[in-house]
């Protein structure tokens, strides 16, 4: 099963791209399931990163940063990736948006458990594939 090819995959990007992050934690999480390495690496890290962008959309920053780092790092280490796919154009906002967070969080003791009183505002990365 080719993750990149099926519906579902153009759907969460879709989903991903319209500020619908946990629609596209779903779609991610259901090819996630289904398909192999190496491909699965890549659809593993789009699952935490949109969960993260969800994470953070609610307040939960803790767990928001968490999750980022994580996608980040596993799509970066992933040994291939959809055909098109601007990795630098949706990585380096995303690694911006973790230095944010983790600057935030230590800042105003965060990690410790407290909760922020609003999520500071961001521009959400959008996933961008050249056909």
């Amino acid at each position: 099963m080719d993750p990149f090819l099926d519906p579902r995959f153009y759907s969460g990007i879709q989903s991903f791209n319209s500020g619908n992050f946990y629609e596209a934690h779903d779609l991610f999480e259901d090819l996630w399931h289904e398909c192999d390495e190496p491909k699965r690496r890549w659809i593993h890290g789009m699952v935490q990163i949109s969960v993260a962008m969800h994470h953070h959309s609610t307040g939960n920053l803790n767990g928001s940063l968490l999750l980022l780092a994580e996608g980040i790092s596993r799509m970066r280490r992933a040994e291939i990736s959809p055909i098109g796919f601007k990795e630098v154009e949706f990585l380096e906002p995303c690694q911006e948006i973790l230095k944010l967070l983790q600057t935030n969080l230590k800042d105003s003791n965060h990690c410790l458990g407290m909760k922020p009183d609003k999520p500071q505002e961001i521009s959400f990365p959008l996933i961008s594939i050249e056909v």
